[in-house]
């Protein structure tokens, strides 16, 4: 268990490098993708649904993700893994209420649930400038691109998350007597 966190601790370091780096070439009118919050979104929504809402992995996901979030970041430092633990706190409890789903994790309450978490976590942070540097909060056109484009790679991740863990799925296994 401790290899699975050092990986994703690692992990999550390497992909704030590239968002910093190389992917912040592509951007489309000044949004580029946010791809700490869309993995940390896809792990909170493939993880285990019979865990409870405070788990150890949901916390460090929430954790990691808003530590290197808000140090590659010029946010104010806290502020990201303080919006993170709630996203993650009120995605599981609305996953654990369409638990009895029949096809786990559809793509239909992927979409909305990734959504309104960006919205609130973009809302957290403007929120936070207006309260401490009276910076007054807007939604534009640039926000509604920023939605877009995160979600667009957000689906894609989606569905290599959901081939990745079929595929590793203990019950691939052959049975050849009932």
């Amino acid at each position: 268990m401790e290899i699975k966190f050092l990986f994703l601790f690692l992990f999550f370091y390497f992909l704030g490098v590239a968002q910093n780096s190389f992917f912040a070439y592509f951007n489309i009118l000044g949004s580029t993708p946010n791809f700490i919050f869309i993995f940390f979104f896809i792990l909170i929504f493939f993880s285990d649904s019979k865990k409870s809402v405070f788990s150890p992995y949901n916390l460090f996901l929430s954790t990691a993700a808003g530590l290197f979030l808000d140090l590659f970041s010029y946010d104010f430092f806290g502020a990201s893994i303080i919006s993170f633990l709630i996203i993650s706190f009120l995605a599981k409890k609305f996953l654990l209420l369409l638990k009895e789903m029949q096809e786990q994790q559809p793509l239909i309450y992927f979409i909305p649930l990734f959504v309104l978490s960006f919205i609130f976590n973009d809302l957290f942070l403007v929120i936070g400038y207006y309260f401490i540097e009276h910076i007054k909060p807007s939604f534009g056109l640039t926000n509604i691109i920023a939605i877009i484009y995160n979600l667009a790679f957000a689906v894609i991740g989606f569905y290599i998350f959901k081939k990745l863990k079929l595929f590793f799925a203990p019950s691939r296994q052959l049975k050849l007597l009932p």
